[in-house]
């Protein structure tokens, strides 16, 4: 009898708790399968990067996972499904960027609140409100009431604008034409209104300016007397800037 065992034959360990490790460098493997059921594992990482992929499949089922990290990096993908069902979620974060993508997003049976852009703007205090008057304005002359330039890395969208004439009480019963315009040193004049006594006017397609560009509002009140005594010429600007 030898002082070894004999290693040439099969053995097999029955009952056994061992620890096997496996390590698995620089091979081509053609399927290499992984099947984990009825684990508890408090983490389970996947990396798998700079490789040629055609199909990464993980499938996941009735786990209790404490974290589950994907991270697939320099791939080229067609198409990379994330699919979660039946889940309850505290957060669920997808950021997007540098993308040229189509996101379809469908909202059903959730408590979301979604809001149009110019509700959105002023709970973000995003929205501006832009107001100026002229004191005591003279008959056929152009008051500049409104004057702003948009900030460097911003765009300026207006939804509305208004001019009006208020002239005191003693000249109450003063008629005439107010006319207003908005301007830009970028584009020129972009909307010109002429009314009775002044006007208000909300775009149905906003009215956009880029970093750098002055927008104005110019206003005259044509009653055909100068308006002493306390008499106003008055503006307004709404939009939002993003």
């Amino acid at each position: 009898m030898s002082d070894y065992p004999d290693y040439t034959n099969l053995t097999r360990i029955t009952g056994t708790e061992i620890t096997l490790p496996i390590d698995i460098v620089a091979q081509t493997v053609a399927t290499l399968a992984v099947d984990i059921q009825a684990q508890t594992l408090s983490e389970l990482k996947v990396d798998i990067a700079a490789q040629t992929l055609e199909t990464v499949a993980v499938d996941i089922k009735a786990q209790t996972l404490t974290e589950l990290k994907v991270d697939i990096a320099a791939q080229t993908l067609e198409t990379l499904k994330v699919d979660i069902a039946a889940q309850t979620l505290a957060e669920l974060n997808i950021n997007i960027a540098a993308q040229t993508v189509d996101v379809n997003i469908n909202f059903v049976g959730q408590t979301t609140g979604v809001n149009p852009i110019t509700i959105y703007s002023s709970e973000t205090g995003n929205d501006i409100d832009l107001l100026g008057s002229q004191d005591n304005p003279a008959n056929g002359t152009t008051y500049t009431l409104i004057d702003y330039t948009v900030p460097t890395g911003k765009t300026l969208y207006v939804t509305d604008i208004a001019v009006t004439m208020c002239p005191v009480t003693s000249q109450a019963e003063l008629g005439g034409y107010v006319y207003g315009s908005l301007y830009s040193t970028a584009k020129g004049n972009v909307f010109f209104m002429r009314q009775l006594g002044g006007f208000f006017v909300t775009f149905t397609k906003p009215k956009r300016f880029e970093a750098g560009d002055t927008v104005r509002i110019y206003a005259q009140q044509d009653s055909g007397v100068d308006m002493s005594g306390g008499g106003t010429i008055a503006a307004h600007l709404g939009g939002w800037l993003e």
